[in-house]
């Protein structure tokens, strides 16, 4: 082995790290009830299967707990530069792979233009745009959406979404997150509506 593959060989291993880390956060095994908080990986139940008997149960046991939401106080003088450098790091760490377009020129999280692979599930667009992003939508709709994986009816599952329970995402990350979110330039761009797996 020359010194050239004795370096590219562990450099494949740390891509190959790097991405089992950015796509564990949407795998479809539950977090372990022992696992770290920035260990466990997201709840997700994937399009490909939602007609699943297994998933269909697990959406009905949850439709049917009580949600539990933090009361996201926001000071005076609105969000701190801390807090939202916070929840703009769980933002790049969580979000980007389904909400942020590798197209020039996109802007921060204006959502995908294209589904998310072998689906029919596009990432939507999260600035506060009035028309095309979350502007209207109250803080208990957005946290609803992150945390439980709910349209902002409150009735319907999101296409894809992941739910970040308390085990990934604290109560206090889940404040910093809609506090960037909330920071971002509002961007109308419209993002093609996505339709659910059966």
């Amino acid at each position: 082995m020359n010194a050239l593959n004795a370096f590219a060989r562990p450099a494949r291993w740390v891509v190959a790290l790097s991405l089992t880390a950015l796509l564990g956060a949407c795998s479809t095994d539950p977090a372990p009830a022992d696992a770290a908080p920035d260990q466990a990986p997201a709840d997700v139940t994937d399009v490909t299967d939602a007609g699943d008997a297994a998933d269909t149960a697990d959406a009905a046991d949850a439709a049917d707990a009580p949600l539990s939401l933090p009361r996201c106080e926001v000071p005076d003088g609105g969000a701190t530069m801390a807090m939202i450098n916070s929840g703009r790091n769980t933002a790049l760490a969580l979000c980007t792979f389904c909400h942020q377009d590798a197209a020039p020129g996109a802007g921060e999280f204006t959502g995908q233009t294209f589904p998310r692979p072998r689906s029919t599930a596009y990432g939507a667009n999260l600035t506060p745009d009035l028309v095309t992003g979350i502007g209207r939508r109250t803080d208990e709709q957005v946290l609803r959406s992150i945390r439980y994986n709910l349209a902002a009816d409150g009735a319907r599952r999101l296409c894809a979404m992941a739910a970040f329970g308390e085990a990934q995402l604290p109560d206090e990350g889940l404040c910093a997150l809609l506090a960037y979110l909330r920071s971002l330039t509002p961007v109308a761009r419209a993002i093609p509506a996505s339709t659910c797996a059966p």
